[in-house]
């Protein structure tokens, strides 16, 4: 069977096209941008958007790379200027389309196919829809009753994440497919709400992450000297995400205004995601026992990752969290609620608290700075999971699907 994956940017497509590799079916990777065609080379000017490019490449794939250079230039041109950005991705439909009419299934990324999605479905293709961002009424009524209650406006939030018209485009495609793969239970949840009674496979496959470096026999060593002073120091939290509703910025700064007075200090590494979310920065900049970082590049995060004993994620809406996986590669156990769990085992490699509920945070918190022995024992487990969930056995896992699927 020819399985075309088609997504006109990189995210973590990659990723999803190397499980397909694996499985016993042939792989197309229809891409809006792959420098398999070194486009790039031919600017002779330093910059930091062409040396970011050449990240969109995956030796493991390459072969089975299908692209335009036409739809590569437009891409590149929407770099420097976003006016390109409706070309590229009309003239990437227009390519796409051709290259799927020879693929027996197609497997499709949220949001960013509509038009191909309806002609696959026309031609009785094989439709495979991944949920990236859990997106339906239950989302949009809860960011809309938060912004309420802060007495900011709803709508940059809902008319660009869940918008009516957004949210029966996405319900639409979960109906027309064939097979609905989901990275986390609320995600899930969202697809099986779609569906109503519908007969449709519909499964969670965890995302991964890369690990650091720690074999099974070094980590008691690293998690001592990471924790060897701990006793005898603040306890240090750390938060990595944008600063917005969604993620529940507001949660986060209620917490750290009620601990001011407790041996805590906060890390915080993000921006504002709307102009609405400029009030979270402002406030922000006026508390005493934060460490505000700003925007820190993913190739630089891992010293501040290291500096920090526990992640905080306090996010409302979340497809997976995937930076939960990356603070338990460096051994943070992990607070977070129940709409952004993702792999977090209340307990074992940190806590799992209701949502919205600062109280649950203030208690969980002032149990761990009178028991701080206690996240020895979870920052191991944290570096465990974090190995056990990796970008090798989600394609691994893809791939047995897919095969169990067509069989």
């Amino acid at each position: 069977m020819r399985i075309s994956l088609v997504h006109p940017l990189k995210h973590h497509a990659y990723k999803t096209a190397y499980g397909i590799k694996k499985s016993r079916h042939e792989l197309s990777c229809v891409l809006g941008f792959y420098n398999k065609y070194n486009l790039t080379q031919g600017f002779n000017v330093q910059s930091k958007i062409i040396n970011r490019l050449k990240g969109y490449r995956d030796e493991r794939i390459a072969e089975h790379v299908v692209t335009s250079d036409y739809v590569n230039l437009l891409f590149l041109l929407t770099k420097f200027n976003n006016k390109f950005y409706r070309k590229f991705l009309e003239q990437f439909e227009k390519f796409a389309l051709e290259e799927i009419k020879k693929a027996d299934g197609i497997y499709f990324l949220q949001d960013y196919s509509q038009n191909l999605i309806d002609f696959a479905r026309q031609e009785e293709k094989y439709i495979i829809y991944e949920q990236i961002m859990p997106c339906g009424y239950e989302q949009r009524e809860l960011i809309f009753n938060e912004c309420k209650s802060l007495k900011i406006d709803a709508s940059l939030y809902t008319n660009k994440f869940f918008s009516q018209e957004k949210i029966e485009l996405h319900y639409k495609n979960i109906r027309s497919a064939d097979l609905i793969i989901n990275a986390s239970q609320l995600s899930h949840s969202v697809a099986q709400e779609a569906l109503g009674s519908l007969e449709r496979k519909n499964i969670i496959l965890p995302y991964g992450s890369n690990p650091i470096n720690v074999r099974d026999n070094d980590i008691d060593e690293y998690v001592q000297i990471k924790y060897s002073s701990i006793k005898n120091r603040k306890l240090k939290i750390l938060y990595v995400g944008s600063l917005s509703v969604l993620k529940g910025t507001h949660y986060l700064i209620d917490l750290i205004e009620h601990l001011k007075h407790y041996n805590i200090e906060f890390g915080i590494v993000g921006l504002p995601n709307q102009i609405q979310d400029q009030i979270f920065l402002d406030k922000i900049n006026n508390l005493n026992n934060v460490n505000y970082y700003g925007a820190i590049p993913h190739s630089k995060i891992s010293k501040v990752y290291k500096e920090y004993d526990i992640f905080l994620l306090p996010s409302l809406v979340e497809g997976f969290g995937m930076v939960t996986l990356e603070a338990m590669s460096y051994g943070l156990p992990c607070i977070v609620n129940e709409n952004c769990k993702s792999v977090v085992n209340n307990g074992y490699n940190g806590f799992i608290v209701e949502k919205g509920n600062t109280s649950a945070l203030i208690d969980i918190l002032k149990e761990v700075m009178d028991k701080k022995e206690c996240i020895i024992e979870l920052s191991k487990n944290a570096i465990q999971t974090s190995q056990e969930y990796t970008w090798d056995r989600y394609s691994d896992s893809l791939a047995a699907l897919l095969n169990i699927t067509f069989d």
